[in-house]
């Protein structure tokens, strides 16, 4: 029987096809399986990098460049379309996850620098409300400034930062104030003045009570010391007059 050439051709063209879309196929499958078991050792990798990273103060976005070039090197080595798709996907899943762990590492920063810039500026101004307790408001407006220049704190961070720096300030306040007019700042503690935690509150009273004790014992003491002296005087001054009556007596 003839051989139908056309069907031959058509049936080994068909055969070509299935093999080279198997193939093909088998390809992207391998390409797939490399690029997720790759992009999960690089994404390890980096994770690991960047708690290195927060710990020494290293440059998250150094190794967020680092990453992308890891990424771009497995794209290359792809050769369907389905691979290069893959690395692409996994590729931005990594950004997304790298990014939201360097973002808490940022905002860790900044709280941490927050603070520390917060602290100086507390010393700094404190010792001028020591002399001064007329300065707080300013130094409040201050705060307010400083936490101001730290644009990667949370709303709420900033918010703690500045109530704690203001209520440290506050107490500066009122321990000046106690140690310049306890009696008037006892008088304001009292009645809810300077912006305090209860405890803080009752510590500047019991300064404020303690420096009034000390002034007025201090002012019993001078006051014993003149009376005693001016009872040293009277005695001095009629030990004069009896002897001066003597001498006349004898005279």
């Amino acid at each position: 029987k003839p051989v139908d050439t056309a069907a031959f051709r058509a049936c080994a063209g068909k055969a070509v096809q299935d093999f080279g879309e198997k193939m093909l196929d088998q390809k992207e499958q391998e390409e797939s399986r490399k690029a997720l078991i790759t992009s999960t050792e690089l994404r390890a990798k980096y994770a690991r990098e960047l708690d290195d990273a927060a710990l020494s103060g290293g440059d998250t976005a150094a190794l967020k460049e680092k990453m992308a070039a890891d990424f771009a090197r497995i794209g290359e080595d792809c050769a369907t379309k389905r691979g290069s798709e893959s690395v692409a996907y996994y590729a931005a899943n990594s950004e997304i996850m790298f990014d939201e762990q360097a973002n808490r590492i940022e905002v860790q920063r900044a709280a941490a620098n927050a603070r520390l810039q917060g602290t100086k500026f507390l010393n700094d101004s404190a010792a001028i409300i020591r002399s001064n307790p007329n300065y707080l408001s300013v130094a409040e407006v201050g705060v307010d400034a400083l936490i101001g220049t730290f644009p990667k704190l949370r709303p709420e961070q900033r918010a703690e930062i500045a109530a704690d720096l203001k209520q440290q300030l506050n107490m500066s306040a009122a321990l000046a104030a106690g140690r310049v007019e306890p009696g008037q700042a006892k008088i304001d503690l009292e009645a809810g003045r300077w912006n305090l935690k209860p405890e803080d509150r009752h510590t500047a009273i019991n300064q404020a009570e303690s420096e009034i004790r000390s002034r007025r014992a201090e002012a019993a003491y001078l006051e014993a010391q003149a009376e005693k002296q001016k009872h040293e005087l009277d005695d001095k001054a009629r030990d004069f007059l009896l002897d001066q009556s003597v001498l006349d007596g004898v005279v």
